[in-house]
C-alpha cells in the first residue's frame, strides 16, 4: 500500500491492524487500574498466556514484585502529566512462573482535553537485539531506508517516529540474523 496524505481512515485503520496483528514486539493498551484491555499476539507469545488470560490480569500480576513500584511510579507521572513516555528495564514473570527481562516503552493517550485515557505499552525481549554471532553486519539507516521504504513511510505516517525506530531495529536485528 503506497501512503500519500490522501489516505483514508480506513487506510489507516488497516496499516494499525496489520502493525498489531503482526508485530514482533508486545503491544498493549492498560487502563489506569493497570488492567490488559487488548493485548497483540507477540505479548501473548511473549508471555505464555492467552488474551483471555491476560486480560484478565493487571500489569502488576506480571511484573516481578521488585519492578512494581519503579513501574507503578512512572504510570502515575504519566497520568498527571508530569511526562510524556517513559522507558525501563522490566523483569516479567511468564505463565510458566519463568522470568524474562524485557524493555518496556509507556506513552499515555490523552482526551483532547487533556485527560488521561490509557496506556500504550512496547515491550521487547531485552535480548532480542542481541546478536549470537561475534561481529555482525551493521546496517545503516538509510540501507533500511532503501530496502524497506515503503512500509518505514506507510507506518511513519500512521504511528510516528518513535514506534518506527524501534521497527527500525527490530528489522536491522532480523535482516543480520539472516530472518529477512
Amino acid at each position: 500500500m503506497v501512503v500519500n496524505s490522501n489516505m483514508t481512515n480506513e487506510e489507516r485503520v488497516k496499516i494499525l491492524h496489520e502493525l498489531w496483528d503482526n508485530s514482533i514486539v508486545g503491544l498493549t493498551i492498560v487502563n489506569e487500574s493497570g488492567h490488559f484491555d487488548f493485548v497483540n499476539p507477540a505479548l501473548c507469545e511473549l508471555l505464555g498466556y492467552t488474551e483471555t488470560e491476560l486480560k484478565e490480569l493487571r500489569f502488576q500480576d506480571v511484573t516481578v514484585p521488585s519492578d512494581r513500584r519503579a513501574d507503578e511510579a512512572e504510570s502515575q507521572l504519566l497520568i498527571a502529566g508530569v511526562k510524556d513516555f517513559y522507558i525501563m528495564e522490566k523483569s516479567y514473570i511468564t505463565k510458566r512462573q519463568s522470568v524474562i527481562r524485557c524493555l518496556l516503552k509507556v506513552i499515555p493517550i490523552r482526551e483532547s482535553d487533556g485527560k488521561f485515557k490509557y496506556f500504550i505499552s512496547q515491550i521487547n525481549r531485552h535480548d532480542a537485539f542481541k546478536s549470537p554471532s561475534p561481529s555482525p553486519q551493521q546496517i545503516t539507516l538509510k540501507e533500511l531506508r532503501i530496502r524497506y521504504g515503503k512500509i518505514f513511510w506507510a507506518i511513519f505516517s500512521v504511528v510516528g517516529y518513535g514506534f518506527l525506530a524501534t521497527l527500525g531495529k527490530l528489522l536491522a536485528w532480523a535482516s543480520n540474523n539472516g530472518w529477512l
